[in-house]
């Protein structure tokens, strides 16, 4: 699993639906939403890795 998923989850995992739709990073000046950050960090992917730095970087999580 990767650093920082379980905290990413539990923070997922209490949203309201319309929330999820809602970017929370900016990558390669694209937003990403929770539900496609959700995606990566799940699947473990190299942007899942990045998206979670991010999150943990700014506090968010």
């Amino acid at each position: 699993m990767l650093k920082y998923a379980e905290k990413f989850f539990k923070i997922f995992t209490n949203l309201p639906d319309e929330e999820r739709k809602n970017p929370i990073v900016i990558i390669e000046d694209k937003p990403v939403s929770w539900n496609v950050a959700y995606d990566h960090i799940n699947n473990e992917t190299k942007k899942g890795e990045e998206i979670l730095n991010i999150l943990n970087k700014i506090g968010l999580i």
